[in-house]
Parts: structure tokens; sequence; C-alpha cells
């Protein structure tokens, strides 16, 4: 694995040995991909000037965010905190801080600069060598092994020097599951694993609040068959609650 994860999803960086496969993309030969919706394209007057010299060139569509709950799982010892985003703060005028919170912008997949405009023209990475290690701890906690080697390589990596004091002990097999989960959201934000991994491992009545709130929607875990499929295949039965 690569020491510094922000080297990972550098644009100038891409196809670098973490990277197992990808979907890639290039300027003039692909248009943005999703990860534009999740850029900052403005941001309020008086905002922190560290900040924005991070964030540089503003682009996207500002749609996403960060959510409450997912942010206070980070902590600044962990270095992919920094990697995946970063936190924007705006003048309070009573404390005369920055410490008024307006959102976190992304890092991860945040494009090139190409004639003072932001192009969002990263591969989309399906496998990294991390997600490998936490797949391998995945099986081994559902095989009633240790996942206890697996899950400190990608702890080591994060932590740095601070490692000694995150060092993941292996515990019930239910406290492994969800000590899995729960790096699987630190290690892969913004990668597109989350949904499904806390469908596989049942969570999302428990984790989503939507579905906390509205149980009898699970059925909404699928989305419904389009009418061009239904009618193309006559035999395909549309998902439940569907129909």
């Amino acid at each position: 694995m690569r020491k510094r994860i922000i080297s990972i999803f550098d644009y100038t960086n891409k196809g670098n040995r973490e990277i197992i496969m990808a979907n890639t993309f290039a300027r003039f030969e692909a248009s943005h991909t999703f990860m534009a919706n999740m850029y900052i394209d403005a941001y309020p007057p008086n905002s922190d000037p560290a900040a924005l010299e991070i964030i540089g060139t503003i682009g996207g569509g500002n749609y996403w965010t960060l959510a409450a709950d997912a942010l206070a799982k980070f902590t600044d010892e962990d270095q992919r905190k920094s990697a995946s985003f970063t936190e924007l703060y705006s003048l309070d005028p009573n404390t005369e801080t920055y410490s008024k919170f307006y959102g976190c912008i992304q890092r991860k997949f945040n494009g090139m600069i190409d004639g003072g405009l932001r192009y969002f023209l990263d591969d989309v990475v399906l496998y990294r060598y991390a997600d490998v290690l936490l797949m391998k701890a995945e099986a081994q906690n559902a095989l009633n092994q240790d996942p206890s080697d697996a899950m400190n390589r990608v702890r080591a990596r994060a932590y740095g020097d601070n490692f000694e004091k995150h060092t993941f002990v292996s515990g019930s097999k239910e406290d492994n599951d969800s000590a899995i989960l729960e790096e699987r959201l630190l290690e892969l934000l913004y990668e597109g694993k989350y949904w499904w991994d806390i469908l596989r491992f049942d969570k999302a009545s428990e984790l989503i609040p939507y579905f906390k709130e509205h149980p009898q929607h699970t059925y909404k875990y699928l989305w419904p068959l389009s009418l061009n499929i239904l009618s193309a295949e006559p035999k395909v039965i549309q998902n439940p609650g569907y129909e």
C-alpha cells in the first residue's frame, strides 16, 4: 500500500500500485464523473483562507455533502480524514475565529485543473489493495478466524505514529463485524462501497435514519425495474413493493 493515502487519488498518479481495477477517464475523452456533484461551487464570505487554499479552484454542483454522523467517526490522528475531505469554516464575528461550520468538501476524486476550470475526470476506483484487506478481514471473521492482521495493516497506515493506541483487537464475531464495517467507511469514503457494505452486513435498518423511521419501506433497498425492461422481458417480475 502507498504510505500517503491522498497520493492514491492524485490525478497525476492514476494507475498506481495500490489500484487493482478502475474505470478510466481522461480529458477530451469523457465528461465529468458523478464526483462533480460533491465539490463546492461557491463558499460563504469570510471563509477560512487555509481551507480555501486546499480547496483551490471551485467547480461542480455542490449537491451532496458528508453526513454529520460519518464526519464524527473521523479523528485528527487518522490521515484518512484530511485525505478524504476538508472541513470548511467561516468567520464567527462573535468570537473572531473561523468556527462557523459550513460543510465538508471532498479531496478524493477532486479532478484536475485545465485553463482555470476544474474537470472531474479521476478514475473511478473499483478495487484497491486496502479494500481487499478489509474484505479478507470480513471473510475471516465470517469463518470464525482472527481478522486482526488484515485490519491492523489498514490501520497502521491510517494512524502512522499513533497506530499503537488504535490497534484492532479481535473480540466477538458481532463486535468484529461492527469494527470492520466502520473501518470500511473510514477507508473507502466516497468510493461507492458503503451502501453495499451495510446491505451485505444487514445493517441498513439499523444505520440509515430513513429505514429506522420507516421499517416498512425495506423494499426500497432495491430500485424498481423500468417499464422498458418489463416490456422487453415478459418473464421478468417487478421487484416487490413496486407492483
